[in-house]
């Protein structure tokens, strides 16, 4: 429906930023309606999510900036909603929910939980990024270089990565029109068993099969 409308794939994206902003607002508190509340509006975001790079190729207005926006908001939503997670948690449960040292004033587990989710998405997020930037050149998360190769970088005694030139593609031949029709029709011969013995039958049919007592092979 929104390919008929005057909405562009950019404003769709900034309306899942939203979306996404006000599901993660509404996910770090301690009530557990406010968090499936807020998981509902996060569901309705990703949905909407699909849309914006399909509407770009079908209206053809593509573009980097826009590519851009969808991964970074992609990106931000994802993290933003393990941290409203966590903060729910700390919240909801408190440090003493798993007993031991955290309920005598210790560490607290989920804020724990947060900064060790933080870092390894953060990693995470550098290594894919590496790759789209430096290595591939593109704005989509999903473009990935199937293969590598190391070449000499800018500064002195430096390496750097890029794609691996692509094999080339055999040329293909066409075939001309109506080859179908020009084929002829296979024949097939019989071998027909009978009660004395096995003959072989001097008929030839077009079909799989001669008759119920014989069995057919395609002659070339």
């Amino acid at each position: 429906m929104l390919i008929w409308t005057p909405i562009t794939p950019n404003q769709i994206s900034y309306l899942v930023a939203a979306l996404a902003a006000l599901g993660c607002w509404l996910t770090a508190a301690a009530s557990m309606h406010r968090v499936i509340a807020g998981s509902a509006v996060l569901l309705a975001a990703a949905y909407l999510d699909c849309c914006d790079g399909e509407v770009a190729r079908v209206k053809l207005s593509s573009s980097r900036y826009g590519a851009w926006i969808d991964t970074v908001v992609d990106e931000l939503s994802s993290v933003g909603y393990m941290i409203a997670l966590g903060w729910h948690c700390h919240l909801a449960f408190g440090p003493g929910f798993f007993g031991g040292p955290s309920a005598a004033g210790g560490l607290d587990p989920w804020l724990a939980a947060i900064a060790i989710g933080a870092v390894t998405y953060a990693g995470s997020i550098y290594c894919i990024y590496y790759n789209l930037i430096v290595v591939v050149g593109s704005a989509n998360s999903q473009d990935y270089a199937g293969s590598v190769e190391v070449v000499p970088g800018e500064a002195p005694n430096a390496v750097r990565l890029r794609p691996a030139a692509p094999r080339p593609e055999l040329p293909r031949r066409e075939r001309p029109p109506g080859w179908r029709r020009s084929r002829p029709t296979p024949r097939t011969r019989c071998a027909a068993t009978s009660s004395r013995g096995s003959r072989s039958c001097s008929r030839c049919c077009t079909r799989p099969t001669c008759c119920s007592r014989c069995s057919c092979s395609v002659v070339r």
